[in-house]
């Protein structure tokens, strides 16, 4: 099924979330999607980026064990 142009996911005028709640694709299908879409995104993305990104995660999660020790 091909939806032509279409508003962003979730936007006003989105076909996609218009298919959905017609019952021409299922909500796991955009789901799915979505996911796909995603991990191409990271796939694309060059080596330095991905390592800026993971060294983001980790800092995160540094300040989020962080938080959670100095509350007790």
């Amino acid at each position: 099924m091909r939806l032509g142009a279409t508003a962003p996911i979730g936007e006003p005028g989105c076909a996609v979330l218009g298919a959905v709640n017609a019952g021409s694709i299922s909500r796991e299908q955009v789901e799915s999607y979505l996911k796909l879409s995603g991990e191409s995104d990271f796939h694309q993305l060059s080596h330095a980026e991905k390592r800026k990104k993971d060294r983001d995660f980790g800092r995160y999660i540094k300040s989020v064990k962080t938080d959670l020790k100095n509350r007790h």
